[in-house]
C-alpha cells in the first residue's frame, strides 16, 4: 500500500501542477485579452480622432476651393458683362458709321 500512496501523492502533486499551470495560463490569457482590448480602444480612439481631423481639414478646404471659385466666377461674370456693353456700344457706332456712310454715297 505503501506504493499506491506515493502514487496516488504523485498524482495529487500532477494534478495540483496541472491545475496551477492551467489557472496560470488562464490569467496570462485574461491579462492579454485585456491588453489588447485596451490596445484596440486606444487605437480606435486614435483613428476616430485622426478622421476627425481629416474630416474638418477636407471641410475647411472644400469651403475655401467654394468661396476662392464663387470668387473667380464674379469676376468672370462681371468681366464678360462688361465687354457685353463694350460690344454693343460698338455695335452703335458701326451701325451709325454705316448709316453715314449710306447717306454720304446717296449725296455724292
Amino acid at each position: 500500500m505503501d506504493n499506491e500512496q506515493r502514487i496516488l501523492s504523485i498524482l495529487g502533486d500532477i494534478q495540483k501542477q496541472i491545475s496551477e499551470l492551467s489557472e496560470n495560463t488562464n490569467n496570462r490569457f485574461e491579462s492579454m485579452e485585456e491588453t489588447m482590448d485596451s490596445r484596440f480602444k486606444t487605437m480606435e480612439e486614435t483613428m476616430d480622432s485622426r478622421f476627425k481631423t481629416m474630416e474638418e481639414f477636407i471641410a475647411k478646404e472644400i469651403e475655401s476651393t467654394r468661396n476662392e471659385l464663387k470668387t473667380e466666377i464674379q469676376h468672370v461674370y462681371d468681366e464678360v458683362k462688361a465687354q457685353k456693353h463694350d460690344l454693343n456700344l460698338t455695335e452703335q457706332v458701326t451701325a451709325k458709321n454705316w448709316l453715314e456712310i449710306s447717306r454720304l454715297k446717296s449725296i455724292i
